[in-house]
């Protein structure tokens, strides 16, 4: 069955055709076309990422951002790297107290 461009493969029971209108049905169709490739693209990408870590590759910054986790940052008295930031996010309390913060 097709509805505003946009081929339905399951059945169509009356009450889904107060969601499926053609317009709505044309929109899901449009978007489609539109950003169809680009969705493609980024869903190769993460699974080639997600084979990386498999293998035991860690996850890391983008290169395009300048950060690097190994570096520490400076705070205060204390030496921060990014991952003691990330920790310092998720759980405040117990991270900032193990700092003397």
């Amino acid at each position: 069955m097709e509805i505003g461009g946009l081929e339905i493969a399951g059945p169509v029971p009356p009450r889904y055709a107060e969601i499926l209108t053609p317009a709505a049905c044309a929109f899901v169709a449009e978007l489609r076309t539109k950003f169809g490739p680009w969705r493609a693209q980024l869903l190769a990408k993460r699974i080639e990422r997600q084979a990386e870590i498999d293998a035991g590759k860690m996850p890391d910054f983008l290169i395009e951002t300048g950060l690097d986790a190994t570096v520490p940052v400076r705070r205060g008295a204390a030496k921060l790297t990014v991952f003691d930031c990330i920790e310092t996010f998720y759980n405040p309390t117990r991270c900032l107290s193990s700092l003397g913060c």
